[in-house]
């Protein structure tokens, strides 16, 4: 629905200790607007405390994220400034733009780490470096549609697929971490990795080999499925899905990326047949893909006799838990048929005077 009376405004401030000692990627908590209310929308920000800038030259970016929302999407104007040691407001840069649940967007260049480093300079207080972040909603900008059970589609729009946050990572400008699959290295923006799965958020954020090295390798994985990861988690579009949707819905599963995952459910769905039903609810129960699953036992259940007559039946011997909700949805499937054949004949004339049985 439009909101007739959005957000007039909402500001927090982060206050980062011991700014020079920092390196790595720092990320605030999360601060909540409008809570309570259809508009509650979670937000952060994240710093890349030393990054090389086009002039070759370190700088700090700063990025703010919205973790989650009620709806779509939201349009804001956000302003992020420093808070000098004169308490006095600063460097302020601002924007505009539509941000989606674990939508990045920010200023690679925001300032060089030498001005705020400066010993007569004014930036930092005791080593500590303070922001000021305001987020405006822009009017009739909050939507919320209800999203079909299946989405019929291979990817979820953005604002824009191919944006500049893409194109960094196709120049492999400001990378700073290295993840190999098996033979293929990636070089990737740890912050958006982060932004949008908890996984990679916590083997970044906490004391574990990946953070202190910037390299992560990862050996079930093929390279071409983590490049469509990637390419997912940069742009929210998959280009090949039906190609490698049963080991992407894997990955997705593992690393936390749930919009992903419906998008491999839907492709995976929708190549259901007698021959791969078995393998495919099989595949649904190990990763906790709840809507597949519910497909597949569906399709098996309208399919009974011939996928109980195939070769690939024999499989559900070893699944016992499995093989009993397929019973359980044949039962259910049957409890159905059968009412709708009684309303039927009811309808018909075929009984003078019946009621509905009792289940």
């Amino acid at each position: 629905m439009d909101t007739e009376n959005p957000e007039p405004g909402f500001c927090f401030t982060w206050t980062v200790h011991n700014f020079s000692t920092k390196h790595d990627l720092v990320r605030s908590r999360k601060y909540i607007m409008s809570e309570g209310s259809e508009m509650e929308t979670h937000w952060l920000l994240g710093m890349y405390p030393n990054v090389i800038g086009k002039d070759h030259d370190k700088y700090v970016s700063l990025y703010l994220s919205m973790e989650s929302c009620n709806g779509d999407s939201i349009v804001v104007s956000y302003a992020i400034s420093i808070i000098n040691r004169k308490n006095v407001i600063c460097k302020t840069r601002q924007d505009k733009s539509t941000f989606k649940s674990k939508h990045v967007q920010g200023f690679v260049e925001y300032v060089k780490r030498s001005e705020l480093l400066d010993e007569d300079g004014e930036l930092l207080v005791n080593d500590r470096l303070k922001i000021i972040c305001e987020i405006r909603v822009v009017e009739s900008a909050y939507k919320y549609t209800e999203k079909p059970k299946y989405e019929r589609t291979n990817y979820i729009p953005v604002r824009e697929a191919y944006n500049e946050y893409w194109q960094l990572y196709i120049d492999k400008r400001l990378v700073d971490t290295t993840i190999t699959v098996k033979t293929t290295e990636f070089q990737v923006h740890r912050l958006v990795l982060a932004a949008h799965s908890q996984v990679f958020d916590s083997m970044f954020s906490h004391n574990m080999i990946e953070s202190s090295t910037n390299r992560v390798t990862i050996h079930d994985c093929e390279p071409e499925v983590f490049a469509e990861l990637l390419r997912f988690v940069y742009t929210k579009r998959v280009e090949n899905v039906k190609e490698v949707a049963r080991g992407l819905l894997i990955c997705a599963d593992k690393y936390d990326l749930e919009q992903l995952k419906k998008v491999c459910e839907t492709s995976i769905g929708e190549e259901l047949t007698r021959n791969n039903a078995v393998d495919i609810l099989i595949l649904a129960d190990t990763h906790n893909s709840v809507r597949l699953k519910s497909k597949a036992l569906d399709y098996i259940s309208s399919h009974a006799w011939s996928i109980t007559q195939s070769p690939a039946w024999s499989v559900m011997l070893h699944h016992p838990k499995l093989l009993n909700e397929v019973v359980i949805s044949l039962a259910k499937l049957s409890v159905k048929t059968s009412r709708r054949m009684f309303e039927e004949r009811r309808a018909s004339g075929f009984f003078l005077s019946e009621s509905l049985p009792k289940s």
